[in-house]
């Protein structure tokens, strides 16, 4: 029991939080410097390790099957006449697709994307380290916002996988673990491809075929260097600039 005179200080509020936190706290700062560090290291620790265990595990299985992996988001709408085969109308990614080969998409068009979204794409092994720090410190000091970035292995990974994961820190690690697999089963060429594939550069265009053809009314064989240029940048924000 606490006697409450005329003499006695009364506790504010903060400081009773403060008492509060203190007594809780007591046990902690009675501890060793190694001691604190395996408290907060272990945790920590055990996070990086059974993550990526647990999202290898969940997309081992689509990882490694190329046309499993290409076609896990493809859902939309599609309307048809009454006769079942003539298509009115289409929204989303509703149907198998097959890959359009990397053969037959300018050189243009690969060297502008490559360019535009990750310079280094020939260099690291599926996420650049020193970029994702840089990225995490700017979403620090800007309060929030994009991550940025990010590779192309890295891009592909997101848009396959955490479309819809939100801008987390757990995800841009996931995000990084399933890029360096993908580099891991398939070459550059291959994920340059996919990638290609199922970017989406606005007006309902997903992947090279469809942008080059609903924007200049061509197949991706004939795009100049201009026209690679223009759908190069619209992959930065699809949403906004692809208008058209």
């Amino acid at each position: 029991m606490r006697r409450q005179g005329k003499y006695t200080r009364r506790i504010t509020p903060a400081q009773h939080v403060k008492r509060r936190v203190n007594n809780r706290t007591r046990w902690f700062r009675r501890l060793s410097w190694k001691r604190r560090l395996l408290v907060i290291g272990v945790p920590i620790l055990t996070f990086l390790i059974v993550l990526p265990l647990a999202t290898y595990l969940y997309f081992a299985r689509d990882i490694a099957n190329q046309d499993r992996l290409m076609n896990r988001n493809n859902t939309g709408i599609v309307l048809y006449a009454t006769d079942g085969k003539t298509q009115i109308y289409s929204t989303g990614r509703a149907q198998h697709r097959e890959l359009y080969p990397l053969d037959k998409i300018s050189k243009p068009m690969k060297e502008a994307l490559i360019a535009s979204e990750d310079k280094d794409f020939y260099k690291h092994s599926g996420f650049s380290l020193f970029s994702t720090l840089r990225a995490v410190y700017g979403y620090v000091v800007n309060g929030g916002g994009s991550f940025g970035g990010s590779t192309i292995t890295q891009q592909l990974a997101k848009n396959l996988f955490f479309s819809d994961a939100g801008r987390t820190y757990d995800r841009k690690l996931r995000e990084a673990y399933v890029a360096w697999d993908l580099e891991r089963r398939y070459n550059k060429e291959r994920i340059l491809n996919m990638y290609l594939n199922q970017v989406y550069f606005g007006n309902n265009a997903y992947g090279i075929e469809r942008a080059a053809s609903r924007y200049f009314d061509k197949t991706a064989a004939g795009l100049t260097i201009a026209e690679s240029a223009f759908l190069a940048g619209l992959v930065k924000a699809p949403s906004e600039l692809g208008t058209v």
